[in-house]
């Protein structure tokens, strides 16, 4: 080969390994800049990111089915729960809006956490349902069977005796009584106090 065929052939090469670069460059900036672009799944074009979906997590009192390997499911659109806790047997049960009964070990022993995406459109503040069981002491003018509070209200699941009756202490220092001794029964629904 002559020297200018050499010289050809050189520059033809550098200039394929300087677009072979140049694109690798490329790509790998794209793949660096990816994280740091600050687009939230929210904020995609993508309609299936963007739809509403709703997450419902279990306490520790859940009775966890074989098939259902994690303490939590996603399901499509906005599902929700009153906070009514049934008693059946020794255990108590949940039914979602979707139909979905949820169990758990104890009576009046439901627990679940709902959150949603910001597709659905729900509220954002933090709440907790306190649903009482069969036998807490109404006090005057509240017929209702529960109690809504603003951020998140636990209970350790003592009971304590107190003559004939039994006295729950919730964490906002709220304390239900109950006719009966060892008879406390709060079954506790959490609304957006995670986000997805």
């Amino acid at each position: 080969m002559t020297r200018n065929g050499w010289s050809i052939a050189a520059v033809v090469l550098a200039a394929l390994v300087a677009s072979a670069c140049a694109d690798a460059t490329t790509e790998e900036e794209l793949d660096l800049a990816a994280p740091d672009a600050g687009m939230t799944p929210t904020e995609t074009s993508d309609p299936v990111v963007r739809r509403c979906r709703t997450r419902v997590a279990y306490g520790k009192t859940w009775l966890q089915p074989a098939e259902q390997p994690n303490a939590y499911a996603f399901y499509d659109g906005v599902i929700t729960w009153t906070g009514r806790c049934d008693n059946s047997g020794s255990t108590s049960f949940a039914m979602l809006s979707n139909g979905v009964k949820v169990s758990f070990a104890g009576n009046t022993a439901c627990e679940i956490e709902i959150d949603y995406t910001e597709a659905c459109e729900q509220p954002t503040e933090c709440t907790t349902r306190v649903f009482y069981g069969p036998a807490w002491v109404h006090p005057a003018n509240h017929p209702l069977q529960h109690d809504d509070a603003s951020n998140r209200v636990t209970w350790d699941r003592r009971c304590t005796a107190s003559g004939t009756s039994s006295v729950a202490t919730l964490s906002n220092g709220w304390r239900p009584v109950f006719s009966g001794t060892s008879s406390c029964g709060i079954g506790l629904r959490y609304l957006s106090c995670r986000p997805l």
